[in-house]
């Protein structure tokens, strides 16, 4: 065989052996880092919603007319919604990373999380919130209804009491 075709198919079948080095790298990679980041936004998320019910908690003891401003509030991945009717502030997010067992409700201070499988093998969907039912009046105030992700600042306003006594803490979001 001529020394020149010898070189050249020496060549082509290490190309092909890094090519198919680099696809199995990356096949396996990607979802590991995928999983990685999808952890790092539930801590962020976590830290985000202990802030936000810190400086709730500080207004709505402090009394009407004080306030605090959050800038700004970053919801990288999954959804951030405000419910006044049962004083909830729920962020979910679907996930393939397992970051706890599943159906089973975590509580970290004030924050509660759920992991849950979904119908998609390997996917999950994590729910993580705070709850001031029989504590504070949350009261939304924003341009949209919800679900917010993005950059946002939110205002929080001791605005007064309610009926029962309970100290009304309005969320104005803006962009």
């Amino acid at each position: 065989m001529d020394k020149k075709a010898a070189i050249w198919i020496s060549v082509v079948i290490y190309i092909a052996l890094g090519i198919a080095v680099v696809t199995i790298v990356l096949t396996a990679g990607i979802p590991l880092i995928q999983k990685m980041k999808d952890q790092n936004t539930f801590v962020q998320t976590k830290d985000l919603l202990l802030a936000l019910d810190r400086n709730i908690r500080d207004v709505a003891l402090e009394g009407p007319g004080a306030r605090r401003f959050l800038s700004p509030v970053e919801i990288t991945r999954g959804n951030l919604y405000i419910f006044d009717e049962n004083e909830t502030i729920l962020w979910d997010m679907k996930t393939k990373a397992r970051m706890q067992e599943p159906n089973m409700v975590f509580e970290e201070g004030p924050l509660k999380s759920l992991l849950n499988e979904t119908l998609v093998v390997g996917e999950y969907h994590l729910k993580v919130w705070l709850n001031y039912t029989d504590f504070i009046n949350i009261t939304p105030k924003s341009e949209t209804t919800g679900p917010f992700s993005g950059i946002f600042n939110i205002y929080v306003k001791h605005v007064g009491f309610d009926d029962k006594n309970l100290p009304i803490v309005e969320l104005e979001i803006t962009t």
